[in-house]
């Protein structure tokens, strides 16, 4: 059995132009097929007096469900200027959607490829993997050898493939493009394979579309520009797990948590530019999508009686370079010159601001095991930052050790096997102190 911690690597940022690999044509499903009719559709989505899978009585989807064809009908190719969900139905369903229905049939024709999976906190989205340090927490193994581990050792790891990687050129036969974004060229593509529990943290990007072959996939979205202070506290923006933060979203309204869906098989949710989205696997699954290139300027449809409604409650704006944006930090830091004080004290305050949140997760009612696993996972990262800056630019190296030796110690206290992972060598032993005490940093 292969499966290894591989060594930090150069971070290869995305191409800024339209994505260049293979491309899945355009999809028809045949529901006459005897090859890849499927013996029933997608589970149908529960009805207003079922029990929402969130745990609440709440609503199980918050954002607009429409038919693909209704839509197209009404708009013609005019993407929604809002989210929403196309419903399953034979103009969603890709060739996967009958050829691999649950996890078996899919790890029986791709479980002899090698992938490489992540944890939730260090995934793409989140920053904390993105800035060179190098992330120690990557596994490589095949398919199988992962999803052995899937209730062991390597709960929580995810495998996501954004820019088409080998995986997902084999998969890509199994795969279509729904006519609506048909003629859309792709920016990039993505395919994501995980177990219950995996996901991604809160981030955004250029708009996107993604399908589901199976399995259940929840949906945590904020509108661009509206991720206020409280609301990071509660759901760590670039570094918390949904699975961390899920169970602090229950019973509150829209606003005080984020909007929530959840995707069901052969459903595709779509999401306009620069929406803050985190998903949560409620059960294995499979889904594939792309970021679509607009084929020309302001190709949406315009909807303000639904958009506004989904914007109303979020009407505090998000702070100027809150402290989970550490790409902007570094950016600041940079453009600064790397003076020393002015980085470490960026660095002290992201620090604090991780920690903090990190030692108020029980009283907001969260998975606090999850969230302290980030948090140390957050810290090793930003000591190891310190340490690159004092390579490459000069910082004092007392300055450096002052600070470090404390945010490792905290990361250590929290989560002393995550800190072990990632801080290494450096991760001391962990203190007797409460973790949530404020006093460690």
């Amino acid at each position: 059995m292969l499966l290894l911690l591989i060594p930090p690597v150069a971070v290869v940022r995305a191409r800024n132009g339209p994505y260049s690999g293979p491309v899945p044509p355009t999809y028809g499903y045949d529901a006459t097929s005897a090859v890849l009719q499927r013996p029933a559709w997608a589970k149908p989505r529960r009805d207003a007096a079922a029990a929402s899978a969130f745990g609440d009585a709440q609503p199980e989807c918050d954002v607009p469900i429409y038919s693909l064809t209704a839509w197209k009908r009404a708009h013609g190719r005019d993407f929604p200027d809002h989210p929403c969900i196309f419903a399953a139905d034979a103009s969603t369903a890709t060739r996967g959607f009958a050829a691999f229905p649950d996890m078996d049939r899919f790890l029986a024709l791709f479980g002899n490829e090698t992938v490489e999976a992540l944890p939730g906190y260090a995934q793409a989205g989140g920053q904390y993997c993105a800035i060179n340090v190098g992330c120690r927490v990557k596994i490589r193994a095949t398919l199988s050898d992962l999803a052995s581990q899937w209730t062991g050792a390597l709960a929580g790891f995810y495998v996501s493939q954004f820019g088409c990687g080998p995986l997902c050129e084999r998969v890509l036969p199994y795969l279509g493009v729904p006519e609506l974004f048909a003629d859309a060229q792709p920016r990039t593509m993505n395919l994501l394979v995980g177990p219950a529990r995996t996901g991604l943290p809160f981030h955004y990007h250029q708009r996107t579309w993604q399908a589901l072959s199976f399995g259940r996939k929840a949906w945590f979205l904020v509108p661009p520009g509206r991720m206020s202070d409280d609301l990071a506290r509660v759901v760590g923006p670039r570094i918390w797990p949904g699975d961390g933060f899920v169970a602090a979203t229950r019973g509150v309204p829209p606003g005080q948590r984020p909007l929530r869906c959840v995707q069901y098989p052969g459903e595709i949710i779509w999401l306009p530019e620069n929406w803050w989205h985190a998903t949560l696997n409620l059960d294995a699954s499979v889904a594939y999508g792309q970021k679509p290139l607009l084929p020309e300027p302001g190709r949406l449809a315009h909807t303000p009686d639904v958009r506004t409604p989904l914007l109303t409650a979020f009407a505090t704006p998000q702070a100027n370079l809150p402290w989970f944006e550490l790409i902007e930090i570094r950016a600041s830091m940079q453009r600064s010159g790397w003076d020393a004080n002015r980085g470490l004290a960026l660095l002290e305050r992201t620090a604090a601001a991780l920690h903090d949140a990190a030692a108020s997760a029980s009283s907001l009612g969260s998975e606090v095991a999850v969230i302290h696993a980030a948090a140390a996972f957050g810290l090793c990262v930003l000591a190891g930052s310190a340490d690159n800056s004092r390579a490459k630019h000069g910082w004092p190296a007392s300055q450096v050790a002052t600070h470090t030796a404390k945010w490792r110690r905290a990361a250590s206290t929290l989560d002393n096997a995550t800190c072990s992972l990632q801080c290494a060598e450096n991760c001391p032993a962990p203190v007797a102190d409460d973790p949530s005490a404020p006093s460690v940093l």
